[in-house]
């Protein structure tokens, strides 16, 4: 750390440069007319409905802000959204005026304001960028717990104005650094030699449940004498107490006869069955594996089975790298094999320094297992424990399997002597050198700068006499400064942008499309000076998209773009939703990200992310939906059957899940969630002190009745009109997201004591219902309709969506041109793939400009 201060001086500083005025824009006053007319009623200084009061409104359109009301003004009045079709409409040639007017004041104001500047960004790499880049440096991973947050409170972990840095966080990267460094110097070169074992359980798993049997009859056959004896005190036949008594019989009857049950059972001799032997604790098998790196890879292999008559939902295999009471599952398969001809399920796991590493399997079940004794007879079919499904002949694993990517690594770190004698201080100069031009992605190290690195090296090489402990010092100080941390380009010299240069060209594009720094193959486009042309470009953007490493991009935008957070908020009740559990919740949100790969690959336009015949599932999320023949772990497009209501974003199961709150289904979250992110048209916020929704009655109601009486509320109404409906046509899907015929409630009602109790009931669900312009609907069908018929809402916040997760910055009004011609350079019906390659050929893509900084803001 004594190192670290004097290099930061070096940092590379955000620039700023004086925008030239541009004329003001006005919409004419004589547009007031039209407001006050068809607008004022709901949104003046007394009424103020969805929080917006025109009556303070400028006509001077002086900033983004006061253009994104009279744009969001024309957008509503437009799409004939206002006035709500119950209150009196515009005269229609009146209307035309008014829009014809204000479309041309407009296009004005989009010049205006884009022609004003602001100061230039530069930003540092966020936690996945960091990540990512030091694999690809080092082949070392990161813990991101270790890294500063992104401080990201709307848009996107791209944006450089969450991206700040404190001295505090440089002596975190900088110890990050070392530590990475070291373990890659220190490695030993040579690959490891790696163990491999086979595993039976039989004898043991018999052993402890004969023993387990044993001991729960032993003290069972006391409570037998205790009873057979009139009750005495329980000492006298070797219990402490009538508590004791209780929990001797407890552990018989659940412990004891599942023990009984599973002596009786085949295959014990050969193998071991997936069961459980109490309530509360499911049979997994665990082993644990050896430790040698920092990093361990291991192949398993697990000979397994499943009864043929087992049903598909008992079917799936759940495998997790931690013990017993504290199972994750990392992933899930499905068992095809059977006893008779057991299958060979093969995988790979890999362990980060610190996690402890072992391997646990178990049969797939619910998320919890504090479940009552009536919830687990609910869930089993009347009995306290299933029947055991899959066996198990053995688990074989292999490792830990050489870490050739850290070999490689360290030899680029300590290349070989040149011949003619190369000395340690000339050998530094030349790794450290080539380090840092590839660390700063191509960006020449100064001369000046290069030679405090190679006196720090100096010092260290003296201090501990070994050059591998005195290289790592300066190599950490190139990975804490500036250069490394920050995405830094050059601002422009003279007027408002520059056209960036290729090596900038190249780090925009790989970090756009893989969140890391440029691979060799780009970085050699940019040094010959081919990348200058669009045709290259293009080139190089299908080949970045063709490669496994898009999934960084697939990952980093669709989990920010869907506000996918949420799908982790909640845990549900396994007697309420049986069938649902960790392993379902993975696959839904595998489901997003496999439709967002396929329209990066090119194969889904983006209206089929509103209506389409297909889901895109594998095995585990088919079996969940009903659906029948889908087999492998793999996520790829299936025809949806007959009489079944998906296919889109809206109906994933991930997205219902989103859209309540782990109990009951939300209207309200579901309707805004399609408004925010399928129509492109976000719902305000909701005001102050809106009061909460409350079942006033006894008597069970819908969401949708309970809705109705909060909606009564003059502040509720107006937001609601829009939001609610859209919501209530996805009542046929619960919490979870799995269809149901009738809603579930509660009630409550007085027992033959005289006292209040709860009690649930089923009612008829209705989810027809009107959007905003007047238009109805029915249900889902219904709504899919209306919304691909208003795709090009969709594709258009889609687009701002990708654009200003690529550029770094908030899309603003003074973007609507660039984003008008992206689209117009894209097929009729684009994919995902066809708007990121036309962001990279766009000039604001391949231009700095000085606005930056404020956009991002």
């Amino acid at each position: 750390m004594k190192w670290l201060p004097g290099f930061l001086v070096t940092s590379v500083l955000p620039l700023s440069a004086a925008a030239e005025s541009a004329p003001l824009v006005s919409v004419p006053q004589h547009q007031e007319n039209f407001l006050v007319a068809n607008c004022f009623e709901c949104h003046d200084f007394l009424t103020e409905e969805g929080g917006v009061n025109l009556e303070t409104l400028s006509f001077q359109i002086d900033s983004l802000e006061s253009a994104a009301t009279w744009q969001n003004i024309l957008d509503t009045v437009n799409r004939k959204e206002m006035p709500p079709p119950d209150h009196e409409q515009p005269n229609e040639e009146k209307k035309g005026e008014f829009l014809r007017e204000l479309s041309r004041t407009m296009v004005e104001a989009r010049k205006s304001l884009s022609d004003r500047g602001g100061e230039i960004t530069m930003r540092r790499l966020n936690r996945r960028e960091y990540i990512r880049t030091m694999r690809d440096l080092l082949g070392v991973s990161i813990d991101p717990s270790l890294l500063p947050a992104d401080e990201v409170t709307r848009g996107f972990d791209t944006f450089g104005a969450s991206l700040f840095l404190s001295p505090d966080q440089i002596e975190m990267y900088h110890a990050i650094a070392t530590d990475s460094i070291g373990k890659v110097i220190n490695s030993t070169g040579k690959p490891a030699a790696a163990q491999k074992r086979k595993i039976h359980f039989e004898e043991d798993v018999n052993r402890k449940v004969t023993a387990a049997y044993r001991d729960t009859a032993e003290g069972y056959g006391k409570v037998l004498a205790w009873e057979k004896q009139g009750k005495p005190n329980p000492r006298e036949v070797g219990l402490i107490d009538t508590g004791d008594v209780k929990v001797k019989r407890d552990q018989f009857h659940f412990i004891g006869l599942a023990c009984t049950n599973y002596m009786t059972l085949d295959h014990t001799e050969t193998g071991v069955w997936l069961t459980e032997f109490e309530p509360k604790a499911s049979h997994c098998l665990s082993v644990n594996l050896p430790s040698r790196n920092d990093t361990d890879r291991y192949r398993v292999r697990i000979r397994i089975g499943a009864r043929e008559d087992a049903p598909e939902s008992r079917r799936f295999l759940q495998v997790a790298t931690t013990p017993r009471q504290d199972f994750v599952p990392i992933d899930c398969f499905k068992i095809e094999g059977t006893i008779k001809d057991p299958q060979v399920l093969e995988f790979e796991l890999t362990f980060e320094e610190g996690q402890k590493r072992m391997v646990s399997i178990r049969e797939r079940g619910p998320t919890s297992q504090e479940l009552s004794a009536s919830q687990r007879r609910n869930l089993f079919g009347g009995n306290l424990l299933p029947e055991p499904t899959l066996w198990v002949d053995y688990i074989e694993w292999e490792g830990p399997l050489p870490n050739s990517e850290l070999i490689t690594k360290r030899n680029l770190l300590i290349p070989q002597r040149k011949e003619g004698g190369e000395q340690d201080r000339d050998l530094a100069k030349r790794t450290i050198q080539n380090f840092a031009q590839h660390a700063f992605r191509e960006r020449s190290i100064s001369p000046a700068f290069l030679d405090r690195l190679i006196k720090v090296f100096d010092e260290e090489r003296k201090a501990t006499g070994s050059f591998r402990e005195a290289i790592v010092a300066p190599l950490a100080i190139a990975l804490s400064s500036p250069s490394f941390l920050f995405l830094a380009e050059t601002a422009p010299s003279e007027g408002n942008s520059r056209k960036i240069d290729e090596e900038e060209l190249a780090s925009r594009l790989s970090y756009f499309l893989w969140s890391t720094q440029p691979d060799e193959a780009l970085r050699a486009k940019a040094r010959s000076g081919e990348l200058a042309k669009p045709a290259i470009v293009e080139a190089q953007v299908e080949r970045l998209l063709e490669s496994a490493n898009r999934r960084a991009l697939v990952e980093g935008f669709a989990h920010q773009w869907l506000d996918m957070k949420r799908l982790d908020f909640f845990q549900f009740s396994a007697e309420r939703f049986p069938g649902y559990d960790e392993s379902v919740r993975e696959a839904a949100r595998e489901e997003l990200y496999a439709m967002v790969e396929a329209s990066l690959k090119g194969e889904l336009p983006l209206g089929r992310f509103l209506k389409s015949g297909k889901v895109y599932v594998n095995d585990l999320l088919a079996d969940y939906y009903g659906i029948d023949g889908v087999e492998g772990g793999y996520f790829r497009p299936v025809q949806v059957p007959k009489g079944q209501s998906r296919g889109g974003l809206a109906t994933t199961a991930a997205v219902l899940m989103m859209g309540s709150d782990g109990e009951q289904t939300s209207p309200v979250e579901r309707g805004a969630w399609i408004l925010r992110h399928l129509l492109n048209d976000p719902p305000p916020p909701a005001p102050p002190n809106v009061p909460q929704l409350e079942h006033d009655t006894d008597e069970p109601i819908t969401a949708r009745q309970l809705l109705v009486q909060h909606t009564k509320e003059a502040q509720c109404a107006q937001c609601h009109r829009s939001i609610d409906p859209l919501g209530f046509a996805f009542e046929h899907y619960d919490a979870t997201g799995r269809w149901r015929e009738m809603e579930e409630v509660m009630g409550r009602k007085i027992n033959k004591n005289g006292k209040k109790v709860g009690f649930r009931k089923k009612l008829p669900i209705d989810t027809s219902g009107e959007f905003t312009d007047g238009t109805r609907f029915e249900g889902v069908p219904g709504v899919k309709d209306l919304l691909f018929e208003r795709r090009e809402q969709f594709i258009k916040g889609a687009a701002e969506h990708l654009i200003a997760y690529a550029l770094g910055r908030r899309t603003t009004f003074s973007d609507e041109q660039m984003i008008a011609d992206i689209l117009e350079e894209c097929p009729s019906e684009p994919t995902l793939r066809d708007i990121a390659i036309q962001i990279t050929l766009h000039p604001t893509f391949r231009e700095k400009r000085v606005e930056d900084l404020a956009a991002a803001e």
